[in-house]
């Protein structure tokens, strides 16, 4: 592709923004090397240098994480995948979120390099707009037990009660709960998908991420219709915890992927917080970990939760 016909293309479809999905659509979420490079060059100067157009090759210090960027994206990067990104970006109906607009969160700022080049999102983004410290998130096992479900949702409709939104990852067991309880208390909840916006995950959860989208905000770093890895898994957790002022861990067992997002809030300073549990438990050897090792907050209602939010 030619430097002309790539400018004429992303300029029809609004120069910044199209650059960043053509990008993402390039790279995995969390990748710190294109994060890296955006931040030295910028969205459309990257985008040509993974491309190879344009002249020039940047500053000579970036020359070997160009190499290894153009090697990374060398199997995506084509006419085809500019083309496919404008055809998906006409058709949906969700809305697109890139640094700079109004309900960009500025809190994903923290993730530094790893920050997500775009969100797609479906719901009300407004909530979006305020302080992080209005948002908690939560993250746990999908083999929840009654006892981790119940004190989810008790937790979580209690911070309804005191408004303030809840965030997590949609998946089944605890994050669940978490949505669930949200909504029948009418309070505001987001679910950060780690698939494509229109390819709801899990499958199961199909009917609850769809009230999400309508009653709350569906949210994604992928292109519509990207499927679900367990690279992708893991990296919305950074998103899920950046959101938020903390992340609680409800149940997690001593291996159990939940516990990412905790690590994901501490590597950016926000507080890590969990709920004991039985010690004969298998789900409470996450948590147990957290409070033993990690100083994390202990929580064992609302008021504990109300100390983490600043006033």
């Amino acid at each position: 592709m030619r430097y002309e016909d790539l400018h004429r293309i992303l300029a029809e479809l609004g120069q910044e923004r199209s650059a960043r999905l053509v990008l993402s659509a390039l790279a995995e979420p969390g990748d710190s090397l294109v994060g890296h490079l955006v931040a030295e060059y910028g969205v459309s100067r990257t985008l040509e240098l993974g491309f190879g157009i344009g002249g020039g090759e940047g500053r000579p210090e970036h020359a070997t994480d160009i190499d290894r960027f153009r090697r990374l994206v060398a199997p995506r990067a084509s006419d085809a995948t500019i083309f496919r990104v404008a055809e998906i970006a006409d058709r949906t109906d969700a809305v697109v979120l890139i640094p700079g607009d109004p309900h960009w969160p500025a809190s994903l700022a923290d993730l530094g390099d790893a920050q997500p080049l775009a969100l797609w999102a479906r719901g009300d983004t407004a909530v979006l707009a305020q302080p992080y410290a209005r948002r908690i998130s939560f993250a746990g096992a999908r083999a929840a037990t009654g006892y981790g479900e119940h004190v989810t949702r008790e937790l979580a409709t209690g911070l309804v009660e005191h408004g303030i939104a809840t965030v997590a990852g949609g998946s089944y067991g605890i994050e669940a709960a978490v949505h669930y309880a949200t909504l029948a208390a009418s309070g505001t909840t987001i679910a950060v998908l780690p698939s494509g916006i229109d390819r709801l995950y899990p499958s199961g959860n199909t009917e609850l991420l769809q009230s999400i989208g309508q009653s709350g905000l569906l949210l994604s770093e992928l292109l519509p219709g990207a499927a679900p890895t367990k690279h992708r898994l893991l990296q919305r957790g950074r998103i899920v915890a950046a959101l938020s002022q903390a992340t609680v861990i409800v149940e997690a067992g001593a291996r159990s992927g939940s516990l990412t997002v905790a690590d994901h809030a501490r590597s950016i300073g926000r507080t890590i917080a969990a709920v004991p549990g039985p010690v004969t438990s298998p789900s409470s050897a996450g948590p147990h970990r957290l409070l033993r090792d990690l100083n994390a907050s202990l929580v064992t209602g609302i008021p504990d939760l109300h100390s983490l939010i600043p006033d």
